[in-house]
C-alpha cells in the first residue's frame, strides 16, 4: 500500500494490522498467469534468491554485531528475525517504533519478539541498502537504550 505522509501520520499503529483477500474469478486468474509469466521471462526467482542471499548475510553481519537479534531464518526473500527478551520489555516493539520514525514498516508479529520481512521480487539494490541501513540505525539506538 502507498499512500501520502498525511494519512500515514493518521494510522493508529497500535491497532493497525496486516491482512489479505484472495479472488477466485476469471479476472484474478488472467493477471496470476501474466504474473507468473513476467516472474519466469524476467529471471525474478533466481534474482530474488541472489538479493535473499545478500539481505541473510547483511542481517547475519548485524546479528554479529549487535547482542539484542537472537536468531534469523529465510529463503529467498523471505525472512523472520527474533529478538531477544529483556525483563518483559518488547525489543521487537522498540525497533518498530524505531523504524517507523524513519517511514519503514516491517511486519512485528504480535506478542512476539519476531519480525517477518518479506520484500518484493522486484526490490532494487539502492532499497535493500537504505533499508539495511535504517535497520541498523534501529537496532543501534533501541541497544543503547536496553543495554
Amino acid at each position: 500500500m502507498a499512500c501520502s505522509e498525511k494519512i500515514s501520520n493518521s494510522i493508529n499503529y497500535e491497532t493497525f494490522f496486516y491482512s489479505q483477500s484472495h479472488q477466485n474469478d476469471p479476472l484474478g486468474a488472467f493477471i496470476a498467469n501474466e504474473v507468473i509469466d513476467i516472474i519466469e521471462e524476467e529471471n525474478l526467482i533466481n534474482e530474488g534468491n541472489k538479493k535473499g542471499d545478500r539481505i541473510m548475510s547483511e542481517l547475519n553481519s548485524l546479528k554479529e554485531k549487535y547482542g539484542i537479534i537472537k536468531e534469523i531464518r529465510g529463503r529467498g526473500l523471505m525472512f523472520a528475525l527474533d529478538f531477544i527478551s529483556i525483563d518483559g520489555t518488547s525489543i521487537a516493539k522498540l525497533v518498530n517504533d524505531k523504524l517507523k520514525e524513519n517511514r519503514d514498516i516491517l511486519v512485528h508479529r504480535r506478542n512476539t519478539e519476531t519480525f517477518r520481512m518479506d520484500p518484493c521480487l522486484t526490490i532494487r539494490d539502492k532499497d535493500i541498502e537504505r533499508f539495511i541501513k535504517s535497520f541498523e540505525y534501529a537496532v543501534n539506538e533501541v541497544q543503547k537504550v536496553v543495554s
